[in-house]
């Protein structure tokens, strides 16, 4: 993951990658992990901008109607302390 990640993106931390499935699921048991803005997002379809493409609307003057929360910042210590927390109990 890691190195795949690497060659298409690259990350600000060396040898690392965004673990996107985990930072949602930490979300849904503890929603201050990560900051959203109630914003406007479209799939594009009909290939006039951007075929298969996900269209967000973040301007202030935007016109359409918001219709999904959109994760913009992650409070690190805390997705890190949750997911230590989860990992390291017992099982049972």
């Amino acid at each position: 993951r890691i190195d795949a990640y690497s060659a298409n993106h690259g990350a600000p931390v060396d040898q690392t990658a965004p673990v996107h499935d985990a930072v949602c699921t930490a979300y849904l048991v503890d929603p201050d992990v990560i900051t959203t803005r109630h914003l406007h997002v479209s799939v594009e379809t009909s290939g006039s901008l951007t075929v298969g493409r996900t269209v967000i609307d973040t301007r202030p003057n935007a016109t359409g109607k918001p219709n999904a929360h959109v994760a913009f910042a992650a409070d690190r210590a805390r997705f890190v302390s949750l997911l230590t927390s989860v990992l390291s109990r017992q099982p049972g």
